[in-house]
């Protein structure tokens, strides 16, 4: 299951629920990659943002298809 909420005034507003793992971040894609990362759905080596692994899914946008795709996977 995925959840985004948004905390006004927060440091990290976004936070996510991902099949159980939680993320916050500045950004609803910030909140969603941390959440990734945590969960270890992102591989241990691609977590350095100076790594090219991390941009591949970072650089994605994370459209409606992206959202379901990732349901899908959290389920």
């Amino acid at each position: 299951m995925l959840r985004i909420d948004y905390i006004e005034g927060d440091e990290l507003p976004y936070t996510v629920e991902f099949d159980g793992v939680f993320g916050a971040g500045k950004t609803e894609k910030g909140a969603i990659m941390a959440a990734l990362s945590v969960g270890g759905y992102i591989p241990k080596g691609c977590r350095d943002p100076k790594k090219a692994g991390w941009h591949l899914f970072w650089n994605y946008i994370f459209n409606t298809d992206m959202i379901t795709l990732l349901q899908k996977l959290a389920k």
